[in-house]
């Protein structure tokens, strides 16, 4: 009993770090490599258990996916020799498993952890801060309290503790999913929707386009639930377009500018994919920020060291959306079968919450956010990639032993 609440505690410390990283990490510094940590750990993990690991075939499948785009990877490099440090290869193959080796060793070890009383506790204090933030976030509408960002349409954006209301918008995803899952066992509790309008009246006031998708997302979702269907293909189409429309007229300002960074790594990035068919250009070589700190040479071919954001000197933009890293590094085969890891990280949850309704629309939610969010960052492989994948797998609901 002194173990578990020890582990309750544990995690509890753990989600607020998920939830603040970024916040503690303006003062301690070592809160940067958050998720390499967690990378590193699951990595020892899966080492540690490899032979009753492999017994499960989703799991094996996905790990000869990761060898496989490895290889491909590495392939590129010696082929084209883009990269500029061995170092940076070393640190982007570390990234890139980021979420595979984390789904893996989060999967395999809930499933042999009792998890219920750390999911309630979590739940307790996603409400606390959610009403902490939704205080502030209403204050800072009438009043500079230094919580805001810079105007749009004339009103003040919030980003409460943040540097950036993008963090802002992680933070409240996380909340609104976890509180979400609760209504598996307080099916009355009408105080659910009153958190739910809480988290949409914070993301509202981000003004970003990905929180308002997520929204239409958690409408949707919500409405699915209220009339009693399912969730399919049909409604997962309609939902995309709908999160569409909303990324519209940001997709519009893209176009109307002559060169902007986030559009030429999609179309250049296609280009280059073209290219250097079939293995791509290798680890470190495109959009990662560890392309940019390690200035590949691929950038000097693309013309981008004469461009803002993504020169040497200033490499910031470098790395704003996700899915060229993958299909410009590791070609058309890499990227196809990064989908298919996708697939099975899908598969497994869905499979795991599958008993439990809102668990299971939660993870939805959840992983709805990650790919909408995928288009515009770098979700996949930043500290989202794990930190998201905590929260699937130990935060969403209860122990999962009889539902393997």
């Amino acid at each position: 009993m002194r173990n578990k609440r020890v582990q309750d505690k544990i995690l509890s410390l753990i989600y607020i770090l998920v939830l603040f990283n970024t916040v503690f990490a303006r003062k301690i510094s070592f809160f940067n490599y958050f998720d390499e940590v967690i990378t590193i750990i699951s990595l020892m993990y899966l080492i540690c258990n490899y032979k009753s690991i492999v017994r499960y075939k989703r799991y094996f499948n996905i790990i000869k996916c990761v060898i496989t785009i490895i290889i491909l990877g590495l392939i590129g490099n010696m082929i084209f020799s883009f990269h500029s440090s061995l170092i940076g290869v070393f640190k982007d193959i570390l990234a890139f498993c980021k979420l595979p080796i984390t789904c893996i060793s989060l999967s395999y070890w809930t499933k042999h952890t009792n998890l219920n009383s750390a999911h309630k506790k979590v739940i307790e204090l996603s409400k606390f801060f959610c009403i902490i933030i939704f205080i502030f976030c209403f204050i800072s509408i009438f009043f500079d309290i230094g919580m805001s960002y810079e105007p749009r349409y004339g009103i003040r954006t919030y980003m409460f503790l943040f540097t950036h209301p993008t963090f802002l918008v992680y933070c409240m995803v996380i909340i609104s999913c976890v509180i979400f899952s609760e209504k598996d066992y307080k099916v009355n509790d009408k105080s659910f929707w009153v958190y739910q309008g809480m988290c949409i009246f914070v993301l509202l006031f981000t003004f970003r386009d990905k929180a308002f998708a997520y929204i239409i997302l958690l409408f949707f979702i919500s409405y699915l639930l209220i009339s009693n269907k399912k969730m399919n293909l049909k409604y997962f189409l309609l939902a995309c377009c709908s999160a569409f429309i909303v990324s519209l007229k940001k997709i519009l300002q893209y176009k109307s500018f002559s060169w902007s960074p986030r559009g030429a790594m999609y179309s250049d990035g296609f280009r280059l994919m073209l290219k250097h068919f079939p293995f791509g250009t290798g680890f470190c070589t495109f959009n990662s920020h560890l392309s940019g700190e390690y200035y590949s040479k691929l950038y000097y071919d693309v013309g981008f060291d004469l461009k803002p954001g993504v020169n040497p000197k200033d490499y910031v933009d470098i790395g704003d959306a996700q899915w060229p890293y993958y299909y410009v590094q590791f070609g058309a085969f890499g990227f196809i079968i990064f989908i298919y890891i996708l697939l099975e990280v899908f598969r497994d949850l869905r499979h795991r919450y599958s008993k439990f309704t809102y668990s299971l629309n939660a993870t939805y939610l959840l992983f709805g956010y990650m790919i909408i969010s995928s288009l515009v960052e770098s979700t996949f492989i930043n500290e989202s990639g794990a930190t998201f994948l905590l929260v699937l797998y130990i935060y969403l609901g209860h122990n999962r032993k009889n539902n393997m």
